[in-house]
């Protein structure tokens, strides 16, 4: 469909209508970087309503040695019931599927930071502060964590959220499809190991003009 004439790419889509479920009457359009930004993919699912925050100016220097390099992203999970065995499993699902291992803690019932990484937090109360507004943290929220390059903490955050999304109740609405225009793809990017710049993204020549094509449709119809 990438490659194919922006009306055709807007008639195609118009055709999953038949499926027995809630589809939005519009698909909005996501930047390449902003879906990467805010959910660590390209391929977003959209009906999960959790979002992907960089917490790596609030974490550097906070001791904890994963953290002091790189990129630190954050995924919080509100009104989360999960045990802890669930999370430890959590956690081991994140690693299997994106190679890097993630980082939890909570923010538990009384409003206090704990578990997991919390003692690196809770050691600069200015910290923990700053991190629980940044976060806008409530009692009874998980947060999950991926440190690394911009890549690899991208790539994990990603797959946290997914994850997360599936597991926590309330986050994932199972009930209907979410589409949306992934548009913007850089061509070329510097890369991480090289420091060069490198080809990164398969073309997608009609992608904007289906966007503008399936636009024109929604509000004619």
């Amino acid at each position: 469909m990438c490659f194919c004439p922006g009306r055709c790419a807007s008639s195609h889509l118009c055709q999953v209508r038949c499926v027995p479920c809630r589809i939005p009457g519009s698909v909005p359009p996501h930047s390449y970087f902003q879906a990467m930004e805010e959910f660590g993919t390209d391929k977003p699912d959209l009906r999960i309503d959790l979002r992907v925050s960089d917490v790596t100016a609030l974490l550097s220097g906070c001791g904890f040695a994963p953290f002091e390099e790189g990129v630190v992203k954050a995924v919080p999970v509100s009104d989360c019931k999960l045990a802890r065995k669930a999370v430890d499993k959590l956690c081991a699902d994140v690693e299997v599927q994106a190679g890097q291992k993630p980082y939890w803690f909570k923010m538990d019932e009384k409003g206090e930071i704990a578990g997991g990484v919390a003692k690196f937090i809770n050691a600069d109360p200015a910290r923990a502060q700053a991190l629980t507004e940044a976060l806008n943290l409530k009692p009874n929220t998980l947060v999950f964590l991926s440190a690394g390059t911009l890549t690899e903490a991208r790539k994990t955050a990603g797959v946290m959220l997914k994850l997360l999304g599936a597991a926590c109740e309330g986050h994932m609405d199972w009930e209907r499809y979410e589409f949306c225009w992934i548009v913007d793809f850089p061509m070329y990017e510097i890369g991480e190991e090289s420091g060069e710049l490198e080809f990164c993204q398969i073309l997608f020549p009609c992608l904007q003009a289906a966007w503008r094509s399936w636009k024109r449709l929604s509000v004619g119809s």
